[in-house]
């Protein structure tokens, strides 16, 4: 595995995985939290739509996910991000409210 990251050939998802992973879980989980916040917010202003918080707050919780249940370092040499195990598998299903 080369120690470049190719947005072209990998998702970004790939860098939590292997030994220095804990960086990009830490990012995940930061961006998480920061989003919850953000949406917390968002529900006690008054303007705001109703459903706008309720996003952002999904987007965190996934992000938070991600973070929490990333792809194995083989999945990251073969360029894939469907690991084999249950704890790997939840990794997709959890970034799915941020795509």
């Amino acid at each position: 595995m080369s120690t470049c990251h190719d947005p072209r050939s990998a998702a970004v998802s790939l860098l939590a995985a292997g030994p220095g992973g804990w960086r990009q879980r830490v990012n995940f989980v930061a961006v998480g939290v920061a989003s919850c916040t953000a949406a917390a917010d968002l529900r006690r202003e008054s303007t705001v739509a109703p459903l706008s918080p309720a996003l952002l707050a999904a987007t965190g919780i996934g992000l938070i996910g991600s973070g929490a249940f990333v792809p194995s370092p083989a999945d990251a040499e073969h360029g894939e991000s469907a690991g084999t195990a249950t704890v790997e598998t939840l990794h997709n299903p959890c970034a799915l409210p941020s795509v």
